[in-house]
């Protein structure tokens, strides 16, 4: 596969280029901004030529559509009955709806939770679709976690694709608010990610989350970049209400 750039300066600025092979593990607390960050990446990694799969273990496929409907009509636009719609809006949506399904970009259940079935369905797709590039939401639900970069890494570099991961961060990660996130903020303090190309760790600080609209920036702490340990911080603005991470 071709090398893929960061979508958002703030990360590009910072971490090389996505290369084949790579293991990409993205961590943070509940309601972070995890799924909405590597849905944002799935699709623009898609509008780029790359053919993108993005495994979920917790939100229903349906639900994750609709996200990314809404990422790329970017209205308040409630999918629910296009009836109601004027001509033009009606006619925007559509010409939405036919821009995404040209992309390749699977929203794929992962109705076992497991590992191995990841890794399965993972080689099958790559095999019969070309997918290079897999984004699995919720790696701590998954079975052998300890073993799981491992693993993903071996495979990985074996059909030469991509894997980025969501998993959660210990729930003592943000107890400091001076504290600057690190590896050892990981469940099982980060023993398994030694493979990991690139690590990062989302925080919300609760002056930027509003019970309203959500999320209105994320700051992301990059752990490692290019394999190398780092400590460097940048932020990113959300949109919560259209599941959109801003450039």
């Amino acid at each position: 596969m071709k090398d893929l750039n960061w979508p958002y300066k703030g990360l590009s600025d910072n971490l090389q280029p996505i290369a084949s092979g790579h293991l990409i593990v993205v961590g943070g607390l509940y309601m972070s901004g995890k799924t909405t960050l590597l849905l944002n990446l799935a699709y623009k990694f898609a509008l780029e030529g790359g053919r993108v799969a993005f495994f979920s273990n917790s939100e229903r496929s349906k639900s994750l559509q609709i996200k990314l409907l809404r990422r790329i009509f970017e209205s308040q636009l409630k999918l629910i009955d296009t009836r109601i719609l004027p001509t033009d809006e009606l006619d925007e949506l559509n010409r939405s709806l036919y821009e995404f399904k040209q992309l390749t970009l699977d929203i794929v259940d992962l109705k076992e939770r497991s590992l191995e079935r990841a890794i399965d369905v993972a080689t099958e797709l790559h095999h019969s679709r070309g997918i290079e590039i897999f984004v699995i939401d919720d790696l701590y639900l998954l079975s052998g976690k300890r073993k799981a970069c491992r693993l993903l890494k071996k495979v990985g570099m074996n059909l030469g694709i991509v894997f980025i991961l969501a998993t959660k961060l210990k729930v003592s990660a943000f107890r400091n608010a001076g504290k600057i996130l690190r590896i050892e903020d990981f469940e099982g303090n980060g023993s398994y990610l030694a493979e990991a190309d690139t690590i990062m760790m989302l925080h919300c600080p609760p002056d930027d989350w509003s019970s309203s609209y959500g999320i209105n920036k994320v700051e992301v702490t990059i752990s490692r970049a290019g394999g190398v340990d780092v400590d460097l911080t940048e932020v990113l603005q959300f949109d919560w209400s259209k599941a959109i991470v801003n450039d």
